[in-house]
């Protein structure tokens, strides 16, 4: 073996992947040995092939306890959103439109920013510009309740139904009757005094009666133009003289009985309801 400097024979901490040839010192559960023969994977306590240097000495008494450390900064007090009947001190601390603030002046209705009594402790982010995974259609009726489209769970739509629709109604026998009328209770009715019309998202649950003494067409769009949920129902009816004739839009599909498109006449009425997402039943006092 060539003579070498300690430094260069000290290997540090034993390692069961390390070679270690003969002079190499290692250190092994407090205790330090010598290697006496080449060795891998050989622990130190392993005389055929390590001598022991130094044993582990043993562990000292405890020592005396350190002084007291200085007393640290005082904290806030997190008092939760802003409100302007809350009495803040100094060192109270408050979330406002998104930003956080320290109280450095004692106040009451100082609203955050106020400089004078505010210190802005953590500023609002930017809002992210980016979109989840989760798709609705491109319009809704406002306060209908959502629904789920299909069993990805990433779709939804609207289900066509309101907080109306599911209304406490009496019980009895006497208010039976009315029950199945409260049901069927339509959302309201749309004028229309033109001689065209095509049908509108907030149609839906509705009627839409056409007055005209000239003939009158009501044009049903495709699902691209007007996303409206499946299962919708809307009542047709013909108000005046003029004939309504119900149109499919090209691309949409009408299942109508012997195809009978037009209504029989003044006060006559029919029901569309979409089955499927461009086609729709059509029922009703109809003919070709």
């Amino acid at each position: 073996m060539t003579n070498k400097l300690l430094s260069e024979l000290y290997k540090g901490e034993y390692d069961n992947e390390t070679s270690y040839t003969i002079g190499d010192i290692v250190t092994y559960q407090g205790s330090s040995y010598v290697c006496i023969q080449n060795s891998t994977g050989n622990i130190p306590t392993n005389t055929e092939y390590w001598g022991k240097l130094a044993e582990k000495g043993v562990q000292g008494e405890q020592g005396p306890q350190g002084e007291k450390g200085d007393k640290g900064d005082k904290g806030l007090n997190w008092k939760g959103a802003w409100n302007s009947s809350t009495e803040y001190a100094v060192d109270d601390a408050v979330e406002h439109n998104g930003s956080s603030y320290i109280c450095i002046q004692a106040n009451t209705t100082q609203e955050p920013p106020n400089a004078t009594y505010w210190e802005l402790l953590a500023q609002k982010g930017v809002d992210g510009e980016g979109s989840g995974d989760v798709i609705g259609p491109s319009s809704a009726v406002n306060g209908n309740f959502v629904a789920f489209d299909g069993s990805t769970g990433k779709l939804i739509e609207d289900s066509g139904y309101s907080a109306d629709d599911f209304a406490s109604k009496p019980h009895g026998n006497e208010a039976h009757s009315v029950n199945f009328a409260e049901e069927d209770k339509i959302k309201g009715i749309n004028e229309q005094t033109e001689t065209s019309y095509t049908l509108v998202l907030a149609d839906a649950g509705k009627a839409v009666r056409l007055t005209n003494s000239s003939n009158i067409t009501l044009t049903v769009p495709t699902n691209s133009s007007v996303e409206f949920p499946i299962r919708t129902k809307i009542a047709i009816i013909q108000g005046g003289s003029g004939q309504v004739t119900i149109s499919p839009d090209s691309g949409v599909t009408l299942e109508s009985y012997n195809n009978a498109y037009k209504l029989t006449g003044q006060y006559a009425g029919a029901v569309l309801i979409k089955r499927d997402t461009d086609t729709w039943i059509l029922e009703g006092d109809l003919t070709s």
